[in-house]
């Protein structure tokens, strides 16, 4: 697939996650591209034994490792096998499939107390295609979280294309990603069947430019 080798040459070109955060923690949970800034984990909801949670675009496996901690019954899924390795090889007791975010959750029997997404799949997949799929995969009172980059350009919303490096010299690779304004996810979340619907961006540290929007929804009980 087109995308998946965009997605592995992106792997092997991103550093992995530094070994602790500035509080001197080897897991912790980041919504933003901003190394210890913005919420975490408690975004999710209550965590704990018991607790079934998939993330969608997991890469690396940083984020899910923390949930892990918490006692979480928590896996990952990626498009890219490259990341996928990095997971398993850096968290061995995760467990990560290689999958396509849609295809897995129309064929999952396993229904998810969280599904969450960072900079991941819920970015670079269709939402009218996504949002169903999440809803129908969620227990009842389940929770649908999700953070990426706002709109680059004011008014520029809807698919948008991604340009990445190609692993050999000539024409890049692209990706397809979504771009909407907080107000407009909203009414999609809203539209899609989801509850408690919030969207907000949260403003970037001192002398950084780049935002993050975040949004979250639950499924009715």
């Amino acid at each position: 697939m087109y995308d998946v080798e965009a997605w592995d040459q992106w792997a092997k070109d991103r550093p992995g996650r530094q070994g602790t955060n500035a509080a001197g923690e080897t897991t912790w949970f980041n919504w933003t591209i901003h190394p210890d800034h913005g919420p975490g984990v408690e975004v999710l909801g209550d965590i704990g034994p018991g607790t079934h949670v998939l993330e969608l675009g997991c890469g690396s496996g940083g984020n899910l490792a923390h949930v892990a901690t918490l006692g979480a019954d928590a896996a990952g899924i990626d498009l890219s096998p490259v990341q996928a390795r990095a997971a398993g090889g850096r968290y061995p007791h995760l467990t990560v499939h290689v999958a396509d975010a849609r295809r897995f959750l129309a064929a999952s029997p396993a229904l998810y107390h969280v599904v969450y997404s960072v900079y991941g799949a819920s970015w670079f997949t269709d939402p009218d295609e996504l949002l169903p799929l999440v809803l129908s995969t969620l227990a009842p009172g389940g929770r649908y979280a999700f953070s990426q980059n706002p709109p680059a350009l004011p008014g520029c919303v809807g698919p948008q294309a991604t340009q990445m490096k190609s692993p050999t010299p000539g024409e890049p690779l692209y990706v397809k990603r979504w771009d909407y304004e907080p107000d407009d996810w909203e009414k999609r979340m809203k539209e899609a069947g989801f509850v408690d619907v919030q969207a907000r961006i949260i403003a970037p540290p001192p002398g950084r430019r780049a935002g993050t929007l975040l949004v979250t929804g639950d499924k009715s009980k």
